[in-house]
């Protein structure tokens, strides 16, 4: 049984690779061509393409095309535009009815940047994430981050990351990082953001379900200032208020 399932996945890998080696080409030096068959990527896509921010850039946008096989040409499914981290754009499309049958897409941002494409189906949609090249590089903001060992905090902590604001401060944000290794990858949780004193904000994480397994958070003020934080558990939420 091993042998076979083993076997398999050796196929699938096989077929996505030579998938990918096949594409069609792309008459701009900026798009990216993916494949995104059932071979390539497993799963159903019948409903819609949506983008996700996981780069180190906002307001970022992004041209979508997909291709018609048996035309052999490209067609523009849309645009997307993305503010933030994790900000997700769904792309409104007249193809999509079409993009069941789809095999590549192309992509191709606006502007200078330069990303890294991943792709997944989920709920019957295609989700292309965008990533900076090989991760940010740039760990200048650990120097500026304020970390806390989460199995040092009693309670039990098991849904949700919460910011509180217990500042006079209006409109700041913080970047919620998680990891297990102080010197290793420290994992981008997600972005909260306080209007006024006494606002909440949970954090949506692209870590999802896996956010409480983590040993370790820091925390990093978007504006560079110093604040103060105070952590707890409850209500099975781990809780960040900022001072």
């Amino acid at each position: 049984m091993k042998k076979l399932i083993i076997a398999g996945l050796a196929a699938v890998i096989a077929c996505g690779a030579f998938a990918q080696q096949n594409a069609p080409a792309f008459d701009d030096p900026k798009a990216s061509v993916i494949a995104v068959s059932s071979a390539a990527v497993p799963g159903k896509m019948k409903d819609n393409i949506k983008l996700i921010n996981l780069s180190d850039d906002e307001n970022i946008s992004f041209r979508v095309y997909i291709y018609d096989s048996k035309k052999a040409s490209w067609n523009l499914y849309g645009k997307a535009l993305l503010k933030g981290f994790y900000d997700g754009d769904t792309i409104d499309s007249d193809f999509e009815d079409k993009i069941r049958k789809v095999e590549y897409v192309a992509v191709i941002p606006d502007g200078n940047g330069v990303y890294e494409y991943e792709t997944e189906k989920k709920h019957n949609d295609l989700r292309i994430k965008i990533h900076s090249p090989n991760g940010s590089a740039d760990e200048s903001y650990k120097k500026n981050a304020v970390t806390v060992d989460v199995r040092s905090i009693p309670g039990v902590f098991k849904d949700n990351v919460k910011f509180v604001s217990e500042t006079s401060d209006k409109n700041i944000s913080f970047m919620l990082y998680a990891f297990n290794d102080k010197n290793g990858i420290w994992q981008k949780a997600g972005v909260a953001v306080l209007k006024d004193f006494g606002d909440t904000d949970t954090v949506d994480s692209p870590l999802e379900d896996s956010l409480p397994s983590y040993a370790c958070f820091a925390v990093v003020s978007r504006s560079g200032k110093t604040y103060a934080y105070d952590f707890k558990k409850a209500n099975k939420d781990f809780i960040i208020t900022v001072r």
